[in-house]
């Protein structure tokens, strides 16, 4: 998310959270993942594992990253390899830096926020949305999971995570906060709070079928403090804890035919 502003829909006469209020590097998630601490690794990690385990695009298909950051999970995608793997974000920071950090011929990065961009209808097979939507106002969930319902094929699956309110998150939240070990997530980045029902309420009504909704990130990023394999084992099976810090969500687009209301 690119260090923004909130500014008031005309039509809509309500505020519109455009970025982070913060400063956010335009290589911060790639830090976090080469040289953080082994959590703050292990965490960035588990990105790239859930996208390969979820997603698992195939050569033909293309492929988009919306809040890419620094461009490690589109990296991740683009060697699969994919047809082609678009990948955006707001912050011209960390477009500037995925785009001359990554140079692949299948992947592609773009500045600014995905509702205003002018894809077409149905031009990818998949999508991840990685801890995004806690930076935006839950309306605006409402919206983009809209606007993504619109840029995938009927059969497309959507990746989404974001923290688990009913977790230790909220401690980690105010522990990272206090500690000033982060950018300040509470009101500066973070500013939508979900669980599971929360989560599920945003894509209930869209036309998506739930494929799996569970959490990671509950010991296995701790377990990496002592061994990275043994950490790598056990995200394979913690996914059925209820109290992981991140909420795991996996949709799949129907065929028009059998669309619900949209959001």
């Amino acid at each position: 998310m690119t260090v923004g502003r909130r500014t008031v829909r005309p039509d809509q006469g309500r505020l519109r959270r455009v970025g982070d209020t913060v400063a956010i590097a335009g290589d911060y998630q790639y830090r976090a993942l080469t040289e953080g601490p082994r959590v703050q690794r292990f965490w960035h990690d588990t990105k790239r594992w859930l996208v390969q385990r979820y997603l698992a695009p195939g050569p033909n298909d293309r492929v988009l990253d919306v809040g890419c950051g620094s461009g490690v999970v589109a990296a991740s995608l683009a060697d699969t390899p994919v047809r082609e793997c678009v990948a955006v974000d707001g912050n011209p920071e960390a477009i500037a830096f995925a785009t001359a950090r990554f140079q692949r011929p299948n992947l592609r990065f773009v500045q600014g926020l995905v509702d205003e961009l002018d894809f077409a209808d149905g031009s990818f097979d998949a999508c991840c949305c990685l801890e995004l939507i806690e930076h935006i106002h839950v309306e605006q969930g409402r919206e983009l999971l809209a606007t993504l319902a619109r840029l995938l094929r009927p059969g497309g699956r959507l990746l989404i995570t974001t923290p688990n309110v009913h977790s230790v998150w909220p401690l980690l939240e105010w522990t990272l906060d206090r500690l000033g070990l982060v950018p300040r997530l509470a009101d500066e980045q973070h500013v939508a709070f979900y669980t599971h029902s929360r989560l599920e309420a945003l894509w209930r009504r869209g036309p998506w079928s739930p494929l799996h909704r569970h959490t990671c990130c509950t010991i296995a990023p701790w377990a990496a403090l002592a061994s990275w394999p043994l950490a790598g084992a056990i995200r394979e099976v913690e996914g059925g804890m209820p109290c992981g810090t991140l909420l795991v969500h996996v949709l799949q687009k129907r065929d028009g035919s059998r669309d619900t209301a949209p959001v």
